[in-house]
């Protein structure tokens, strides 16, 4: 997973792409909202796990409903949140303490619910209502400690300090211009000064 400099925090805040035999998940770094970059990647994982042989099928028009799925169920288990929200009343403060605790935002959770049997349609369609009322369907209202990729980084030292490989030659092996590398993630591509002679 590569930490890349989007542009924007308006568009996704991750998505992934396959290069031959191997899939590279991007996550935005200007995503404002770590709850959702962290629902985000889980949706990519789901596409990984699920889609790896049919990707680019155009015939599969469910990927992104299975992909959700999966992002639900991998970070809000079922008989966990089952146990959680049925033993209390589903108001803000209850929703909010049990998103805290898995790190994902109230509103993922209140579909999550759902999704389990914790809500009934009725209970579902009031948390909504609540939420809008007081002007927080899209706020974020859970503190979610964004989880910084390690591996990315790990991976290169190796191929730098164990296989002698420059950057060119690990450019070279994602498939991208090392310009492009540097510019997505200037803190793992670093760009070189070169020295300059001076006349004396």
């Amino acid at each position: 997973m590569a930490p890349v400099k989007f542009g924007s925090t308006d568009i996704i805040a991750a998505y992934s792409r396959i290069r031959g035999q191997q899939r590279w998940f991007w996550a935005n770094t200007q995503a404002t909202d770590p709850a959702r970059l962290r629902f985000s990647l889980a949706h990519e994982l789901g596409h990984a796990v699920l889609h790896w042989e049919r990707i680019a099928d155009p015939v599969v028009v469910d990927a992104e409903t299975e992909a959700h799925h999966f992002a639900s169920a991998f970070l809000m288990p079922a008989d966990e949140i089952k146990r959680q929200l049925n033993r209390v009343t589903p108001n803000l403060a209850n929703l909010t303490r049990v998103a805290t605790q898995w790190q994902v935002s109230v509103q993922a959770l209140v579909m999550r619910a759902k999704q389990v049997g914790s809500l009934s349609a009725a209970e579902h369609a009031g948390v909504w209502r609540m939420l809008n009322a007081r002007g927080l369907a899209k706020a974020a209202l859970v503190d979610v400690h964004p989880e910084p990729p390690g591996v990315l980084a790990s991976l290169l030292a190796l191929h730098r300090e164990e296989h002698g490989h420059d950057d060119a030659a690990i450019a070279e092996m994602t498939g991208l211009p090392l310009a492009r590398l540097q510019d997505l993630m200037p803190s793992l591509f670093p760009i070189r000064q070169t020295r300059r002679l001076r006349a004396v």
